[in-house]
């Protein structure tokens, strides 16, 4: 298994992140469609 899919818990396909400048993930959906707004929100927080 790829070590990124195990340093981000994304065994979901497709998994979505947001991750911020320190690197924390700040955001995450995992399957189905994306939520756009909700993923744009994230990025605004930043």
């Amino acid at each position: 298994m790829n070590q990124l899919v195990r340093d981000y818990r994304a065994y979901i396909t497709p998994t979505f992140l947001v991750i911020g400048r320190d690197g924390e993930v700040i955001w995450r959906q995992g399957g189905g469609l994306l939520k756009k707004g909700d993923a744009l929100a994230a990025l605004n927080s930043q």
